[in-house]
């Protein structure tokens, strides 16, 4: 339900440097499945980084095995600096998140 939205707020950052990544932690014969909605959605243009891990790698076991487990979808926001500002950011279609973004953006890396 959110990737209208996540392509909206691309779409009114597409000028900013900023990357989009999804990753989806699925079962390799939903990989057909999978490409299908990332063109329905426009997810699969220029700004985005989509990936698939499968449900048994290292990553997903690390992502589920996290101490609070993981909401599906998840949002992260990390800064100019690679560090994580936000591991639960609010959801595309919530309009603070807009203003997260911008602030992380508008934010010198030097006065953390």
């Amino acid at each position: 339900m959110e990737m209208p939205a996540s392509v909206a707020l691309h779409d009114k950052l597409k000028d900013k440097p900023i990357s989009f990544v999804n990753i989806t932690v699925d079962i390799p014969k939903d990989k057909d499945k999978w490409k299908k909605a990332l063109a329905k959605y426009s997810l699969n243009k220029a700004g985005y980084q989509n990936f698939m891990i499968d449900v048994k790698s290292p990553l997903a076991v690390f992502i589920h095995g996290m101490p609070n487990g993981v909401s599906v979808p998840q949002y992260v926001l990390i800064d100019k600096t690679g560090q994580v500002a936000a591991m639960e950011a609010k959801r595309p279609s919530d309009p603070l998140l807009l203003e997260e973004m911008l602030n992380l953006l508008n934010k010198n890396p030097d006065n953390k």
